[in-house]
């Protein structure tokens, strides 16, 4: 409000008003006599030969991103004689940081402050909520890689100070990537932890990343996340998610060298390997082979026991706690003289914590070759050697039994 009195102006007086950080220029609602231009800094004048009375002007702002802790607009007004009038009812800043909108008046005579010039608009402070979700659907298994969304909402304000995300992997969890850090800045380690600048303005800022699960997984596989600030960082749904792990699983298999079915003999070595795959998770309990040794079969040796522990009756185990693979145990046993028919052995899992043990291929057999029997005659002197009569000639007669009894 500009109030002239005494008599008319003389030359045009000229209002100044430039918007601080915080207040962005909408438009003039009501400019009365003045004439204005529709920008930042705002100019408004009234002409010279105005004549004394009260001439008022409205325009309205609009609070931007940048405004944090309160906007202050003051106007003031200079010319000859009289500069800048006190203003001591102008209330204090609610926060260390303002936001100013001074307004200048110039022309001729004496332009005093007559009341209040300065107004203080608190700004609400920041309000940081954040929560957590997870792309990856339940349940998951050893070597599967999880998805993982982090939000920060900023609301009413800037930040005042950087917002920490603390995200603890729990057992079983192993950091792949931060796949979208957004405005965010993170390690790459476990914990991990993301922070969001102080002075971040309102809007949602999401990070994203990805976790394995690894060997160690039990049950489930949880993560939390914690965000901590000066602006009190408030969790607004779910900020710790878990994902339940697929039972453990294990399959028994069994093949031999030369393969089953293959025609063997007596005497011949087999060589047989027993398999054990772990799948989705670790065992919880030892897995038990139990490999029975058919009629006609003698055993040899273990030649290759990997992660098995064996005894002499071909016992094998498999520690609980075994990771999610493939293991293998080689022996050896050979088809004994008196082997009839066929020969095979059984091989019987138990144990691992899931479900029961499967069997893809769990016992061999191999046919026993026909038996030969190889007939031969020798004489001493030998066959056509010269003889006389009364010599003495020795003849031996052999049978040769060959591939069975």
């Amino acid at each position: 409000t500009a109030i002239i009195r005494n008599s008319r102006t003389t030359a045009v007086f000229t209002l100044t008003d430039t918007l601080g950080t915080g207040l962005d220029f909408e438009a003039v609602s009501s400019a009365g006599s003045f004439s204005c231009n529709a920008a930042n800094p705002l100019v408004c004048t009234l002409p010279a030969g105005t004549v004394p009375g009260t001439y008022a002007l409205e325009y309205t702002t609009l609070v931007n991103a940048q405004a944090q802790g309160a906007v202050t607009n003051a106007v003031t007004g200079t010319g000859k004689g009289s500069a800048l009038g006190p203003d001591s009812t102008m209330p204090r800043p609610l926060a260390r940081w303002s936001v100013t909108n001074a307004v200048t008046g110039t022309g001729t005579g004496t332009l005093p402050c007559t009341a209040n010039c300065s107004t203080t608009t608190p700004v609400r402070a920041a309000s940081v909520s954040y929560h957590k979700t997870t792309g990856t659907a339940s349940p998951v298994r050893v070597g599967d890689t999880v998805d993982y969304r982090v939000e920060v909402v900023v609301s009413d304000s800037r930040t005042s100070d950087v917002v920490t995300l603390t995200d603890t992997l729990g057992v079983g969890l192993d950091l792949v990537a931060v796949t979208q850090p957004g405005a965010f800045t993170c390690n790459a380690a476990n914990p991990l932890v993301c922070t969001l600048p102080a002075g971040t303005v309102p809007g949602t800022y999401p990070v994203a990343y990805q976790a394995r699960v690894n060997a160690q997984a039990s049950g489930s596989v949880r993560n939390t996340v914690l965000a901590t600030g000066n602006d009190n960082p408030s969790c607004s749904a779910d900020c710790s998610t878990g994902h339940t792990l697929r039972a453990t699983e294990v399959q028994v298999g069994k093949r031999s060298v030369p393969a089953a079915g293959t025609e063997v003999k007596a005497g011949d070595s087999i060589s047989y390997t027993l398999t054990v795959d772990v799948l989705n998770a670790s065992t919880s309990q030892p897995v038990r082979l139990d490999d029975t040794l058919g009629a006609g079969l003698v055993f040899d040796a273990v030649t290759a026991a990997g992660a098995f522990s064996c005894s002499a009756s071909l016992v094998c185990t498999l520690p609980a706690g075994t990771a999610p693979g493939s293991y293998s145990i080689t022996y050896q046993a050979h088809v004994a003289a008196d082997a009839r028919g066929t020969i095979g052995n059984v091989v019987v899992g138990q144990g691992g914590g899931g479900t029961p043990p499967t069997c893809t291929t769990c016992s061999t057999e191999h046919p026993l070759a026909e038996p030969r029997v190889v007939l031969a005659k020798q004489a001493d002197p030998a066959s056509g050697s010269e003889v006389r009569p009364g010599d003495r000639l020795r003849y031996t007669l052999s049978a040769t039994i060959e591939n069975a009894a």
